[in-house]
């Protein structure tokens, strides 16, 4: 028997979503209505945190990943209401803007090798030198001395 779906509403996983990416920027610190500055940069009461799939799972009220993957799949399939359809395609655009951070990321000095290794992980990016390196495969073949051979 299926569980029943968590949500059903694309407007509420819209808003969950992009309350989740607000709170990704932070919250500046602002006096008289502008921004405080220090430094010639922004003092935020809330510093930004990168967006990640585990803050929209979290964001999206579900205990893993594959909940979410499950909503992606229904969306996409044949029989899927126009509800589910909707679900489907607002998580797709949240994880691509997460893997849009990352990729960003890449030519940052300071994320560059955490942003390599999170395409490798959750993109299936790899570098090519590792996807095309020459692999060897032993095969031992049992003799007649081993005692294996019929």
């Amino acid at each position: 028997m299926a569980t029943p779906r968590k949500h059903k509403d694309p407007k509420v996983v819209k808003k969950l979503i992009d309350d989740y990416f607000s709170y990704c920027e932070g919250t500046l610190l602002l006096s008289k209505g502008e921004p405080v500055l220090y430094k010639c940069l922004p003092v935020y009461r809330r510093a930004p945190v990168p967006p990640t799939v585990a803050g929209l799972v979290y964001a999206l009220g579900f205990a893993d990943e594959q909940s979410v993957r499950e909503y992606e799949i229904r969306g996409a399939g044949a029989d899927a209401t126009p509800e589910e359809q909707a679900i489907g395609v607002l998580i797709t655009r949240a994880k691509w803007a997460i893997r849009q951070y990352v990729e960003q990321r890449l030519f940052d000095k300071d994320g560059a090798r955490g942003a390599v290794w999170w395409l490798a992980v959750h993109a299936g990016q790899r570098e090519k030198a590792e996807a095309d390196a020459p692999q060897t495969i032993v095969i031992k073949m049992a003799s007649e001395d081993d005692g294996l051979a019929d």
